[in-house]
């Protein structure tokens, strides 16, 4: 597919692609659409590396977050430094949501409460355990719909990220803290949902690749159409990632004394 895209795509278009290829490589692609594609565009569909921002973002938080845990001894200073650069992230989020929102989107520094936010679960999940099941069960109930409401009702005119967002991250928080055991943990666990969730990380690296190809290659093709056929096709390549890349590799052993000698 990026192959073809190379005979598909006008000089200037293959020019922005190499270019998109050389921030993935180096996880810098919010910073390059930063400055270069604004996501809710006419044109963001036809990017075809565009949703490489978040995993940026996510790649650029895992390599210095753990680097920070190191220099930090106790877990009550832990406590303190993620608890602080959560709320300081959040802050940024919703300050940059009004003065400006084009940065705010892909900013490090205003996403990076979103992910500590799981931090902080993992921190107080003994405690959330603990809930009796009753209060737990409704809790998860709650999150889960609340989250359901937010992918319903969220549009690109939202403030996100902003202070909306804290609503769908709560609901998330909520939904793993408290729902073991419970009648939303039984419902995601039925295996048409989980096997969603088991090739949900392929389906977000072909999603985007396969509808701007689509959209490219088939420009005169209506919109629904469009879709529904990047649905298809996109479901189908993650089925094989998922099973010829992703478990595979789950399941390799590394064998440091084969790797050296």
């Amino acid at each position: 597919m990026l192959f073809n895209c190379f005979f598909t795509l006008a000089p200037s278009k293959v020019k922005d692609l190499s270019q998109e290829l050389v921030a993935v490589a180096t996880f810098s692609s919010n910073f390059y659409y930063l400055f270069t594609q604004n996501y809710f565009s006419s044109t963001a569909e036809e990017t075809i590396f565009l949703h490489t921002w978040s995993l940026a973002v996510e790649e650029q938080f895992y390599i210095f977050f753990p680097l920070l845990l190191l220099f930090i001894r106790t877990k009550y200073q832990r406590l303190v430094v993620i608890s602080f650069l959560t709320i300081a992230s959040l802050f940024s989020a919703i300050y940059f949501s009004f003065n400006n929102p084009s940065l705010n989107f892909y900013f490090t520094p205003s996403r990076i409460w979103e992910l500590m936010a799981g931090s902080l679960v993992a921190i107080y999940y003994p405690i959330l355990a603990g809930i009796n099941l009753k209060t737990r069960n409704r809790l998860s109930v709650i999150g889960l719909a609340t989250i359901g409401v937010s992918v319903c009702v969220f549009t690109k005119e939202t403030q996100h990220p902003g202070w909306p967002t804290i609503i769908p991250i709560l609901a998330v928080c909520i939904v793993i803290g408290c729902s073991n055991g419970t009648s939303v943990s039984r419902i995601l666990d039925i295996k048409p949902i989980r096997f969603i969730g088991l090739i949900s990380y392929s389906l977000y690296l072909w999603h985007q690749p396969v509808m701007a190809f689509l959209s490219i290659k088939f420009y005169n093709l209506p919109h629904t159409e469009t879709l529904i056929l990047a649905t298809m096709v996109t479901g189908i390549l993650s089925y094989f990632t998922f099973k010829f890349v992703e478990t595979p590799f789950r399941h390799f052993s590394f064998n440091t004394t084969r790797l050296f000698f």
